[in-house]
């Protein structure tokens, strides 16, 4: 398999950690802007030789919706697209981070993360799609950024910059309802590799946040399944990105212990997934390593 670290927080402290890795890596850092990305991706190849390459991950202010949807604040997502597209050196690798994002609407106005609606309404796909199209006709910008992002992907596409879109998996809501709330991404159509976020330690969370005994190793077979038909649909154009060993600015709750990954792992590897990518690299340690280290072969 080869991995890809997540780093929402490239700090020194952080970045260390790739000393404990022996064996190529990627890594997709959050910062700021293009410029100062530039700056730290040079910075980690010097210092980190076994990093074969290092990905741009930009991030909108909070108050702005800060992963990339048509829920997020116009202005903002049109001047990261700007960014992106302007770069002088076009060879660039970007993860464009699609989540629902924290913002408040109207008549909603204490709704503050859409996927604690999709854990309330626990009604399956039907239900859960319902109530986020609801969501999109309540957002006044929701269609003109779809369009911003469906242009920007084919752009990014003619342009030749390596696209990894990280999406919520297909098990509360369809994949079809995520495409049309231009939260995923069909690699058919767009120049994409579609990464799906299946973070057992979210599963952990919301079957403790129900104390449902089965509810558990029912997202796991969900889970399973979901992979197994976009594995067969997509290929090498889809990878997965699992986690959480460490906490995230919006992903507090339960951390993997070593042996949770590996369950994990094993099931990427009987759905002969390549490339995977772990949350985040900040919690990484000599147990987790030598884990890895049993699946890159």
């Amino acid at each position: 398999m080869e991995f890809t670290f997540l780093e929402e927080f490239p700090t020194p402290n952080n970045l260390e950690k790739l000393n404990l890795v022996s064996f190529p890596v990627n890594i997709a850092i959050h910062t700021p802007d293009l410029n100062s990305f530039r700056k730290m991706e040079k910075r980690i190849i010097k210092l980190y030789p076994q990093v074969q390459k290092v990905i741009y991950w930009p991030l909108l202010k909070e108050s702005q919706g800060y992963w990339f949807s048509p829920f997020v604040n116009k202005e903002a997502l049109q001047k990261k697209i700007n960014e992106i597209l302007g770069a002088k050196r076009e060879k660039l690798s970007l993860l464009w981070d699609s989540e629902i994002p924290l913002i408040r609407l109207p008549l909603l106005e204490n709704v503050t993360k859409f996927y604690i609606c999709l854990n309330l309404l626990w009604g399956g796909t039907f239900f859960n799609g319902l109530w986020l199209n609801l969501c999109a006709l309540f957002h006044k910008d929701f269609h003109s950024n779809k369009k911003r992002i469906e242009d920007f992907m084919k752009k990014a596409g003619e342009k030749g910059l390596e696209i990894i879109t990280t999406e919520h998996p297909p098990i509360l809501v369809s994949e079809r309802v995520l495409e049309k709330l231009g939260l995923a991404f069909d690699p058919d159509i767009y120049e994409v590799t579609k990464c799906k976020m299946f973070y057992s330690s979210w599963k952990k969370v919301v079957a403790s946040f129900f104390f449902h005994s089965n509810l558990n190793s029912s997202l796991r077979r969900k889970t399973n399944q979901a992979i197994r038909e976009l594995t067969k649909r997509y290929g090498s154009r889809f990878m997965i990105s699992l986690g959480c060993i460490a906490e995230g600015k919006y992903r507090d709750g339960y951390v993997l212990t070593p042996g949770e990954l590996e369950l994990d792992l094993k099931l990427a590897r009987e759905r002969k997934i390549k490339r995977v990518m772990i949350y985040r690299l900040g919690g990484l340690n000599r147990d987790f390593v030598s884990l890895l280290m049993r699946y890159t072969s």
